[in-house]
């Protein structure tokens, strides 16, 4: 029988647990483009808080492979507010980091 590695996010102490129970991952579980099987529940607060400290990418936590942005609003459920007040905050940061480059 194969082993399902799932990832969650546990906002309240701000860490990843890393679960091989499938059934542990069957609502809210979704597989990223890496394979890896992910609970929805807390990465929108991981989101936030990557944006909020300048990060502008978003990789897996266990084999660092990057998702992109229109993965990472299906992982997360982002509502259609949710993905607009992350994305003016994405365009800040990348404003800033070129401002920053361009000096």
């Amino acid at each position: 029988m194969e082993r399902t590695e799932g990832i969650v996010y546990e906002a309240d102490c701000r860490r990843f647990q890393f679960v091989t129970a499938a059934s542990y991952l069957e609502t809210g579980g979704h597989e990223a483009c890496c394979g890896h099987m992910v609970k929805s529940s807390g990465l929108r607060e991981w989101y936030k808080a990557l944006l909020d400290s300048g990060r502008f990418t978003f990789n897996c936590p266990k084999c660092a492979k990057e998702w992109p942005w229109q993965e990472v609003r299906h992982l997360a459920q982002l509502s259609q507010e949710e993905c607009r007040r992350y994305e003016e905050q994405l365009g800040r940061i990348m404003t800033e980091k070129m401002e920053m480059y361009r000096k």
